[in-house]
């Protein structure tokens, strides 16, 4: 889930200046800094030496620094008599397993003769390690394993084409490499995605990689030479090994015999230390409070109200959902016009439940052939992106990945917190998750750039949750969130505005986060295809799919799949709970009982199970932020209560 890219230049055939090969590596590097920011590294090689510097910071920096531009000189004028290739490998990191304060846990990896640059997630590193115990494990990074396996079937004498094989044979999840072993003159590059690009110049003396067709595209642009380049996928289930002695490309296939083998067994954690005790009184007016006698939904919701039966006005007025139907989705796949690639879609891919079975559903049920689009902006949580990479990894999907600049992210969050804590407002709980609305942006640009026609989104029109709005003033009805009127926009605006003008804390940079979250939301095209509007919703056979076919990871300290992929959602639905007496389950499950998935008592004790706080799902939340749970508990704890 990283950015990786490389140059290749024949010495021998055409010789090159230092300030040209510098610029083209720093150029290649804050092009891949949109794949992650949390840390970067390079190595340089040639027929005799290969050497390695790296950073815990975004490549944006690294490159400005005089350490780094002294190693880069320093090797360069060794090389320049030298009759042999010139290579250099970049990677750029955004962080999942292994802290990036920890040099080795930064890529490139050094270990056991071989120095690897990883884009992807191994899902079943424990696993393997377990598998192979003579093995020994020194760092935090899933990337080491890649290393080591490698490196024992070397020195047992594997062929590189069959060590490549059975390393994919082993993981489970996605992986495109670039390995560099130390006693051959051979780089090899693999990829079970497909997210792995070369460009090719006619006389075969320049070659560039990088994980992203774009990252090329705009490379050729910015240095003048797209004219004399082509550039070609590295298909999924595929490589080519590069000898550097020659200069020449092999190209070679491999697949893996059973991406199911190595399933992860979760194992049940039970957290009972809780940071604070619920009053017993409250929890017994939560228990009290009075709700739609059809759906659950409480009197606590903006904007509620029930006749004399006591039912409320959404389960007066609702419509029982209506779809297109799988053929629809069928005759968008038939009129779809293909990329350059073959690609004919972008899916949107966030590691949650709903986007993981789209995925699945669209390539193995419709026959799609997707590009999956994941934007993170620092809170989606490291097992969606174990879900990402295992999805992708088994369905041989190109995967690209947008990085926000997750630490500026994490801070603005923070700050908003800090700042909320001051002025407790339900409404201006949002702002928590203004900073991930971005990703409509991208997709647009993305289905541009791809030359794609078609964007789906697997959005569930049963995760409604309008009463985030309603805390703001604005009833959102039947619409989705972005669809309201202009008038309801214009409100929604301005009681974000008032409520920051008279909040010195929100007078941060964060503001800049709010601004283009509502430029996302309401002023950007939402033209998408939503796949659940063709085909019915159904928690059971999802959760099924997921679990027989897909090898999903489910959260270990929730029985509930929802919302486990976004790291936000324990902490706001705490506040909503504590303050409202519900949170985004009461809706949801409400929905269900209209659509008639769901009696009302077996919604009632699914409420009551989901609506209990995640407590550690919280800790880790606060961790990752840097705030003070404890202090953000007491205040919302004394707060008074919608229930009281």
């Amino acid at each position: 889930m990283c950015g990786i890219f490389g140059i290749f230049l024949d010495q021998a055939k055409e010789k090159t200046e230092f300030e040209s090969f510098e610029k083209k590596v720093n150029t290649l590097f804050y092009l891949s800094e949109s794949r992650g920011k949390e840390a970067s590294g390079l190595v340089l090689t040639s027929r005799t030496s290969a050497v390695v510097y790296k950073e815990p910071i975004p490549a944006s920096w690294m490159i400005k620094k005089n350490n780094y531009k002294n190693f880069f000189f320093d090797f360069f004028k060794t090389q320049t008599k030298s009759e042999s290739c010139l290579v250099a490998m970049g990677h750029s990191r955004m962080v999942t397993n292994g802290s990036e304060s920890s040099s080795s846990n930064n890529q490139p990896v050094v270990k056991d003769n071989i120095i690897c640059l990883h884009n992807g997630i191994i899902v079943n590193d424990e696993f393997l390690w377990k598998k192979y115990p003579h093995l020994k494990r020194e760092f935090q990074v899933d990337t080491e394993i890649i290393n080591s396996l490698l490196s024992m079937r070397d020195v047992q004498g594997v062929s590189l084409k069959e060590n490549i094989r059975e390393f994919y044979n082993d993981i489970e999840g996605s992986a495109s490499i670039a390995v560099l072993f130390k006693n051959r003159n051979e780089i090899v590059f693999a990829t079970n995605t497909g997210s792995l690009y070369f460009a090719e110049n006619k006389e075969e003396t320049q070659r560039y990689f990088a994980s992203e067709k774009m990252i090329l595209v705009n490379f050729l642009s910015e240095m003048g030479e797209e004219t004399n380049f082509s550039i070609n996928q590295i298909k999924a289930r595929s490589g080519v090994v590069f000898n550097t002695l020659t200069n020449k490309l092999e190209k070679f296939s491999f697949s893996a015999e059973n991406p199911y083998e190595n399933k992860i067994q979760n194992e049940l954690v039970v957290f009972s230390k809780k940071f604070v005790d619920l009053s017993t009184q409250e929890e017994e007016a939560r228990q009290n409070l009075k709700r739609c006698s059809v759906c659950v939904l409480p009197e606590t919701i903006p904007f509620i109200n029930f006749d004399k039966n006591g039912v409320c006005q959404k389960c007066r007025s609702y419509k029982k959902l209506t779809f297109h139907g799988e053929e629809a989705l069928r005759e968008i796949l038939k009129r779809s016009k293909k990329s350059q690639e073959g690609n004919d879609s972008l899916v949107a891919l966030s590691g949650g439940r709903d986007s993981s079975f789209g995925l699945h559903y669209l390539v193995k049920e419709i026959g799609f052939k997707p590009v999956a689009y994941t934007y993170d902006w620092g809170l989606i949580t490291d097992l969606a992106r174990r879900n990402i990479s295992r999805l992708c990894g088994q369905l041989g999907v190109e995967h690209i990945l947008v990085s926000a600049d997750i630490r500026n992210k994490r801070e603005n969050v923070r700050r908003n917190i800090q700042a909320w804590v001051k002025d407790p407002r339900l409404g201006m709980v949002t702002l928590f998750m203004a900073g991930d609305k971005d990703y409509f942006y991208h997709a647009q640009r993305l289905k541009n750039e791809l030359h794609l026609e078609n964007v789906f989104l697997s959005s569930n029109r049963m995760e409604k949750t309008g009463f985030k709005s309603g805390f703001c003033g604005v009833d959102e009805g039947d619409s989705w969130w972005h669809s309201v009127s202009t008038w309801d926009k214009a409100k929604m605006a301005f009681y974000f505005g008032s409520s920051i003008l008279r909040n010195p804390g929100y007078w941060n940079r964060s503001v800049i986060d709010t601004f283009n979250a509502m430029r996302s939301s309401f002023i950007l095209s939402h033209s998408y295809h939503q796949l659940f509007d063709y085909i019915p919703w159904h928690e059971d056979s999802l959760i099924k799919t997921l679990k027989d076919k897909c090898n999903w990871e489910f959260a270990s300290d929730t029985k509930n799949s929802w919302r486990i992929g976004d790291g936000t959602a324990a902490f706001y639905n705490y506040i909503y709970y504590t303050i409202a007496g519900f949170t985004e389950n009461d809706t949801f499950r409400s929905f269900q009982i209209r659509e008639g998935h769901l009696s009302r008592s077996e919604a009632l004790a699914l409420v009551e199970r989901d609506n209990q706080p995640r407590y550690e799902a919280m800790k880790q939340y606060a961790q990752v932020i840097g705030f003070d749970l404890q202090e953000v508990f007491n205040k919302v704890n004394s707060l008074s209560k919608l229930y009281s």
